[in-house]
């Protein structure tokens, strides 16, 4: 009789085991889900807000290398104008 109830104890106990695991997991999946759910109520509108920040980084980035391209044309242009101001000079001034 004593082994019956051994055995049944054992199998009680077991089953107690596997249901307070089962719980444990719903709960560690419900805790995950809502800390989840909380990072990207406090994460999106950070994100975004980034978002915005790089556009305008990239803007600025493209706004400054067409600035240095234009740069270089008006440099060329101005060594240009004074090789050919230099050669009207010469002609005028022999």
């Amino acid at each position: 009789m004593e082994k019956l109830f051994a055995g049944q104890r054992e199998e009680v106990e077991q089953l107690l085991a596997d249901q307070a695991n089962t719980i444990l997991e719903a709960v560690d999946e419900l805790v995950e889900k809502k800390m989840d759910k909380k990072l990207d109520e406090k994460f999106n509108p950070v994100i975004t807000k980034l978002g915005a920040v790089l556009k305008k980084f990239e803007d600025h980035r493209d706004e400054d290398i067409a600035g240095a391209e234009q740069l270089r044309r008006h440099d060329d242009q101005l060594q240009d104008h004074a090789v050919r101001i230099k050669k009207l000079e010469a002609i005028r001034n022999p």
